[in-house]
């Protein structure tokens, strides 16, 4: 009878830390880190890991924490994004505004493409809370347009996509997410540099609407406008 005990005992304990042991340890390694103020009340803590199980090979990642200058002087820790995938790169771009409300916004590179000209973002949006706290929201999309920048003329928020040739969009902030509003793709036909101008309609279908081509104009090839 004891025996039997004794060896169901045993079982209960051996199978959980048999199965236990087969569990895979997460690991996460700061890789860098950089702190910045970007004003005299805000600063932010950037930080590159790898995140992964021990056995494997881990995932590069960052993590940013908001900091703002409380009344007596001290920062004070007001927000921390999860980490997310990045590629080679977790740093601050770019400090400034970019929906047009006054307030500086965060251009995060989180990596590059086509052999380093396509530089890939993360934005974030900056709020200003009730309390008088200054904390951001990301903007859903941001991930994937690559050299983003704002266009105060026109007031949009614009990608510039190489790939052989050129492709500008046009986007803007609705929510919290990117919206696209229309573009221009610049190819080249043999002697002819060719610019097509489209828009995104309400169903979300692209429509061409122009297009423009002049002759060897190959000096203008990687801008929106073109000599006549």
């Amino acid at each position: 009878m004891w025996r039997q005990l004794f060896c169901l005992f045993t079982l209960l304990i051996v199978i959980p830390i048999r199965g236990m042991s087969q569990i895979p340890v997460r690991v996460t390694t700061i890789i860098d880190s950089s702190y910045i103020k970007l004003d005299d009340k805000i600063s932010i803590k950037l930080l590159y890991l790898k995140i992964g199980p021990e056995s494997s090979e881990m995932t590069s990642a960052g993590q940013m924490k908001v900091y703002n200058k409380a009344k007596n002087g001290k920062e004070k820790l007001v927000q921390v994004f999860d980490p997310v995938e990045v590629g080679l790169f977790f740093e601050l771009d770019t400090f400034t505004d970019f929906n047009n409300d006054g307030l500086k916004d965060i251009k995060i590179v989180r990596g590059t493409g086509v052999r380093g000209s396509n530089v890939l973002n993360y934005l974030y949006i900056q709020k200003e809370e009730k309390n008088g706290e200054s904390v951001f929201e990301y903007v859903k999309g941001s991930d994937y347009p690559p050299n983003l920048s704002y266009d105060t003329s026109r007031k949009m928020i614009e990608a510039t996509m190489f790939h052989g040739a050129v492709t500008f969009v046009d986007y803007k902030i609705a929510g919290d997410s990117l919206v696209e509003l229309g573009g221009l793709d610049v190819n080249v036909d043999i002697d002819w540099v060719i610019r097509t101008h489209y828009v995104i309609d309400k169903t979300g279908t692209r429509v061409e609407t122009k297009v423009d081509s002049t002759f060897r104009d190959f000096g203008n090839m990687y801008s929106r406008e073109y000599n006549r």
